[in-house]
């Protein structure tokens, strides 16, 4: 997500290694090693004065002959101080240097890439491949639009089948269609039948939805999705996968109208609160081509006679991106944060799967940078470590 990230990840070692004291354990035989040791260097010492006494005076005389003239250096460019420097002050620069970008950008607006993966992909689920135990020329792989599902909506399965089987020698086992299930201790839903939808080449992929009214009855819990599978052969075969099933405690209905305050693009969310408490609200930001542009992670209060939270980019991550808006807030994800001791992360949900948002010149903000003082400590202190100032 920032410019700098992978020179971030050596400073807990690089610091631990600095502040973290050497002990070395001194035991009673060290000590009577070193007073031995002491005792002979004494003797040795007493019997080195005399040819020390004897050679003093020849190294005066020499000293006084070879007057050799000190010689001054020129000042040395900041290639060479750099090199001078110890290779741990260079790595401790270079965070410094990275910690010191990012801290620019606060937290709860960070700068979005194309290659923020977990960012762009909130809930996800990530489908595994494998091969089906009685045929192994097939491979298998479940796919979810999420791992964390809402159980009052549809639920879109694929099944992705990969043939590896060569047809010139033998008849090539194929899957023929099937069926899906949610399974689970409570219970077990209606099978659905799986539909072929596409056929590239060896890869065939069958599709079925499992209507919301199969997984109301269900209370937030994992639950297994099994694949039924029937064969060319006559054979069957099953492959399942894991997801999470919640009941929203928060619904997000819409975006009040966006507006400058100071250095902030302040964005009024509207939430259909279910169960008040302390949520945390993350989404991204894009520009309307499509154009990342911040991440977006907010926290307040909701309850159902407050159910508006106020989302914030600040206007040093705009002028980063140098996109001024209109902007669209999607991949949004709403979480009711544990209120107490044992209790469980719940999610929301929201009406859209996108939302407009007005943009505004980026001359409407104000200069002031963003600033934390915690930060800026840290900051000083990689500094001192590295021996430079930034």
């Amino acid at each position: 997500m920032h410019k700098y990230i992978p020179a971030i990840g050596i400073v807990t070692f690089i610091i631990a290694l600095i502040l973290v004291p050497r002990n070395d354990d001194v035991t009673s035989s060290d000590v009577a090693g070193q007073n031995q040791s002491a005792s002979v260097l004494t003797s040795q010492n007493s019997s080195q004065r005399s040819s020390q006494s004897d050679n003093s005076q020849a190294e005066e005389s020499f000293q006084q002959t070879e007057n050799y003239p000190e010689q001054s250096y020129p000042d040395r460019p900041a290639e060479m101080a750099e090199d001078l420097r110890s290779p741990m002050q260079n790595q401790l620069a270079e965070v410094a240097e990275a910690y010191s970008y990012n801290a620019r950008f606060p937290p709860y607006s960070q700068p979005l890439a194309e290659s923020d993966w977990s960012a762009l992909n909130p809930r996800a689920f990530t489908p595994s491949e494998r091969p089906l135990s009685n045929a192994p020329s097939l491979k298998v792989a479940i796919q979810l639009p999420q791992y964390v599902l809402d159980r009052n909506r549809d639920l879109p399965v694929t099944v992705v089948v990969a043939s590896e089987g060569d047809s010139s020698n033998s008849p090539m086992i194929k899957a023929t269609g099937g069926q899906v299930l949610i399974q689970h201790s409570a219970g077990t839903t209606a099978a659905v039948p799986l539909a072929s939808a596409t056929q590239q080449g060896n890869v065939e992929t069958f599709v079925a939805t499992i209507p919301a009214t199969e997984l109301s009855s269900f209370v937030d819990t994992e639950v297994t999705v099994a694949a039924q599978l029937k064969l060319s052969d006559g054979q069957s075969s099953t492959v399942t996968a894991v997801a999470q099933l919640y009941q929203s405690t928060a619904n997000l209905d819409y975006l009040g109208s966006a507006y400058v305050d100071g250095a902030h693009l302040v964005i009024p969310a509207h939430f259909d609160v279910i169960s008040p408490g302390y949520y945390r609200v993350q989404a991204n930001l894009f520009s309307e081509s499509g154009i990342p542009v911040s991440h977006l992670n907010a926290s307040f209060l909701l309850s159902s006679d407050n159910g508006i939270g106020l989302m914030k980019v600040h206007a040093t991550t705009l002028r980063e991106k140098g996109i001024a808006g209109p902007y669209v807030l999607t991949d949004i994800n709403v979480m009711r944060m544990p209120s107490a001791p044992g209790e469980q992360t719940q999610y929301g949900s929201a009406s859209e799967t996108s939302y407009p948002v007005a943009g505004f010149p980026l001359t409407s903000y104000s200069e002031e940078p963003y600033q934390d003082a915690a930060t800026q400590q840290r900051i000083e202190f990689l500094q001192k470590l590295s021996g430079e100032q930034l």
